[in-house]
């Protein structure tokens, strides 16, 4: 069992443009290998290989179409095929649905493995990104079986009820949900969920882990949005 560390990031607005970049390419490259996988099954039936979809992740960056996509890290890029392949796989093995398209809204994530982060004194420097992070809260986490432990994983969620705000600045504090109505206070909510998760371990054991806390689900998106990342001990 290994042990992960979750912390809760604020970016610049320079670094948060850059992980915006990064979710949009990362789910533009999933989509369209998707619809390349399907359009080859379709005309030719045939299944398709992670080296194939590398050589055609190659090839639409030198299409002309498509150079933003060296505007951001490869590696999450790469991660995006890596994944798509055992969604493929395991499909095919009848133990999961067919992959799906992914959309902008929702769930975003991009994974950087060692060669494109370092840790250094505390901070987390990621490829193609002027300048550290700086961490606000951190609490542990039991990371799942799948997770390299040379890994870390940028996201960006919903709030609790799964509305995206359009905005919010580094300067506000507290926002209510125009949804829902749930008022959010950024650091009441992180450290009421940091003791949340350490009486479900204390309760339960070290193999909890909090999957339903709204810290994980309060992030937003657009400029400035705070951005968690989940660091496997190393």
């Amino acid at each position: 069992m290994r042990t992960a560390y979750k912390v809760r990031i604020y970016p610049t607005a320079e670094q948060a443009a850059v992980l915006n970049r990064t979710f949009g390419c990362v789910r533009l490259v999933w989509n369209t290998v998707l619809a390349w996988r399907q359009a080859r099954y379709r005309a030719e039936g045939a299944t398709t290989s992670y080296s194939q979809t590398d050589r055609y992740l190659t090839e639409l960056k030198r299409d002309g179409g498509h150079d933003f996509l060296y505007e951001v890290s490869s590696v999450p890029l790469q991660q995006a095929l890596r994944h798509q392949h055992t969604a493929f796989v395991n499909f095919f093995a009848g133990r999961a649905r067919h992959p799906r398209f992914k959309s902008r809204h929702g769930r975003q994530s991009a994974i950087y493995t060692r060669s494109a982060f370092r840790w250094r004194d505390g901070r987390l420097h990621l490829a193609k990104m002027d300048g550290p992070l700086e961490f606000v809260w951190s609490w542990p986490e039991v990371a799942p079986a799948m997770i390299d432990p040379t890994t870390v994983t940028v996201s960006r969620d919903p709030s609790a009820c799964g509305h995206l705000l359009a905005q919010l600045s580094l300067s506000t504090r507290t926002w209510q949900c125009p949804s829902c109505g749930t008022r959010h206070d950024r650091d009441v909510n992180a450290a009421k969920n940091i003791l949340a998760a350490g009486r479900a371990v204390s309760a339960c054991g070290a193999d909890v882990s909090p999957q339903g806390s709204s810290l994980r689900r309060s992030a937003v998106k657009q400029e400035a949005q705070p951005v968690r990342v989940g660091i496997p001990r190393l």
